[in-house]
């Protein structure tokens, strides 16, 4: 089943600064525009990294959590060009 806000999920714990971001850098281009992407990471630095690389990359940064010492950040896929 399709649903129009597909929420993706990119699991990157266990992946030492910067290994998240880049992973998040290398799978960018198979998102679709409008999509919800999930990123859960373990390491320290995606709390502080997370955002200005949302911007860095023209993604739109949603929110960023911590839950038992794992990090959930969610960004959407501009839509149009």
């Amino acid at each position: 089943s399709s649903s129009s806000s597909i929420e993706v999920e990119l699991d990157c714990c266990g992946l030492a600064c910067p290994g998240p971001v880049m992973k998040i850098r290398a799978q960018l281009s198979q998102f679709q525009p409008g999509q919800v992407v999930r990123v859960l990471a373990s390491d320290s630095g995606f709390g502080n990294d997370f955002e200005p690389f949302c911007h860095s990359v023209g993604v739109e940064f949603l929110e960023l959590s911590k839950s038992k010492g794992i990090f959930c950040g969610k960004f959407k896929v501009p839509t149009g060009t």
